[in-house]
């Protein structure tokens, strides 16, 4: 893990003290259900799901990613997708720069693929605007996060979820050209990373006291 993104998982151990109880309750329910499976089957497929699928959801995929690798969960895999496709927004891709991920352009165009890279060891992930249901995400079985309340009012049931959650984030967008648009992004980074470590860290604590 690269140095930056691992002072700021450690500062997220302590700043999840913060989080909102109702929060808290909320990522411990999805945590649960994690746990469920990964008794179950040894695997837990998530989809973190997004209106658009360029902001939001892509960040929480990423921090889930990144947090199942640092508390050595491999079998946890995320994915995101959303109600329709646009493109990975260059704003958070920037925003995950600067907290010293590295990104790759797999594919150019309207709606680029990209590889984002957290530590020495690349993943064959790609990150890209897709709905839900694209082919590149499971099917069935997998663990449905909605980060957005248009999501949520769209997608009432996601097919072929498991378990549904509405945990919703206020949007970056609002910031977009504005003075305060690098800031907004940044924070939202490490708002939505400290939930998602939270849930993951909740997840390890759980399996540790089933003596996996």
């Amino acid at each position: 893990m690269y140095q930056h993104i691992k002072n700021i998982i450690i500062k997220n151990e302590s700043a999840g003290l913060s989080i909102p109880q109702d929060r808290k309750e909320l990522l411990r329910a999805c945590a649960s259900s994690i746990v469920e499976q990964l008794n179950a089957q040894n695997s837990s497929d998530i989809i973190v799901i997004c209106t658009h699928n360029s902001r939001r959801s892509q960040l929480a995929e990423a921090w889930i990613s990144i947090a199942a690798q640092w508390y050595g969960i491999k079998e946890i895999r995320s994915y995101s997708g959303g109600s329709e496709s646009t493109a990975f927004n260059h704003r958070m891709v920037d925003a995950l720069l600067r907290i010293g991920v590295q990104s790759e352009i797999m594919e150019s165009g309207d709606n680029p693929v990209y590889k984002l890279q957290f530590d020495n060891n690349p993943d064959d992930k790609q990150y890209f605007s897709k709905e839900y249901s694209h082919p590149y995400n499971p099917q069935t079985g997998f663990i449905a996060i909605l980060v957005c309340h248009s999501a949520d009012e769209a997608c009432p049931t996601v097919l072929g979820a498991k378990h549904r959650y509405f945990i919703p984030f206020v949007d970056p967008k609002q910031a977009d050209d504005t003075a305060d648009e690098a800031t907004a992004y940044d924070e939202k980074v490490l708002e939505i990373g400290m939930e998602m470590c939270y849930m993951i860290k909740t997840v390890k604590d759980r399996m540790l006291s089933f003596g996996k």
